[in-house]
């Protein structure tokens, strides 16, 4: 059965199906045998559920009951906007961080003609190179010993 027609059934059981589509629907009702029994299946749970559904009575009126629910709605936004706009100074790590990370780069790229680096003479007797790369990685090992 399609997901289309499954779904198409369980509308109808639940009364929410346009006059054409429940004709459509109780053709298929009536000549498929496994459509039926879904439809038996999701009916008799709708009718379950429905008796074993507990009733909550408000004794606020409506409109009290929905001010009182906006009331907090603008309360959770005003409180989330006060932590995104960071009240405890938290918010200033976000650009500190980055902007320490870049100076950082920047510092080493710039000092690297002032470090001494040393030349390795590979062609010394005692001294073994090794080169490993991996293009799938993008990795170039140099092992020297």
């Amino acid at each position: 059965m399609k997901l289309e027609t499954i779904l198409d059934i369980q509308s109808s059981a639940d009364g929410e199906l346009s006059a054409d589509r429940q004709a459509a629907i109780a053709k298929v009702l009536a000549t498929d045998p496994e459509a039926r029994q879904l439809h038996a299946q999701i009916s008799s749970l709708r009718a379950v559920l429905h008796r074993h559904e507990s009733v909550v009575a408000v004794t606020d009126s409506r409109d009290f009951y929905w001010s009182q629910i906006q009331r907090r709605i603008q309360s959770e936004e005003h409180a989330r906007g006060r932590a995104r706009t960071g009240g405890n100074g938290m918010h200033i790590w976000r650009w500190l961080a980055p902007m320490m990370g870049l100076s950082a780069v920047i510092a080493v790229v710039a000092l690297q003609p002032f470090m001494g680096g040393k030349e390795i003479n590979a062609t010394a007797n005692h001294i073994t190179t090794v080169t490993f790369s991996s293009e799938a990685d993008g990795v170039t090992i140099h092992w020297i010993n």
